[in-house]
């Protein structure tokens, strides 16, 4: 009987608030109970687990083993380096595509500028206002960066000359 009952506290601790993990963390390590301590530190440090300001917060924070404690702030650290990877990886992936707008919006006044110093010239999907506006910016912008500029191959607006 208390076999089943030391399983069915380790499998229910994901089930429980964040609150009662402690509660159930120091219930383990006073009764010895290995499958609950490592479920409740497991759920202590995981994804949905506490920072590091809400573990020492806690009133039951000194009633943690050394050990326990070492471990639990030893996985919230891995946590929050995962997590800082995943959004640096992220942060990554949004430079690449800002570089791949701006490459692109680039494009496009390079070919309204060589478009509008032809006498014959129009637009499909730009319009004169348009056009009045982005020539003055296309001035101040250097050369070389301009040269480096590709051609998108779906452009925001086609030049016919």
């Amino acid at each position: 009987m208390l076999r089943d009952v030391k399983i069915f506290m380790a499998e229910n601790v994901n089930l429980k608030r964040k609150e009662s993990v402690l509660a159930n963390l120091v219930f383990a390590q006073t009764y010895k109970l290995e499958k609950l301590k490592l479920a409740s530190m497991n759920q202590a440090h995981g994804p949905h687990g506490f920072s590091l300001y809400d573990l020492k917060q806690d009133e039951l924070f000194d009633q943690i083993e050394p050990d326990n404690l070492q471990e639990i702030t030893e996985g919230i650290i891995k946590r929050l380096q995962r997590e800082s990877q995943e959004r640096q990886q992220k942060m990554n992936e949004m430079r690449v595509s800002i570089q791949s707008v701006k490459t692109r919006c680039l494009s496009e006044v390079a070919l309204v500028y060589h478009a509008s110093s032809k006498q014959n010239y129009s637009y499909i999907g730009c319009t004169d206002t348009a056009t009045e506006a982005i020539l003055p910016l296309y001035r101040r912008i250097p050369k070389h960066t301009i040269a480096r500029a590709r051609v998108s191959p779906e452009p925001f607006a086609t030049v016919l000359v």
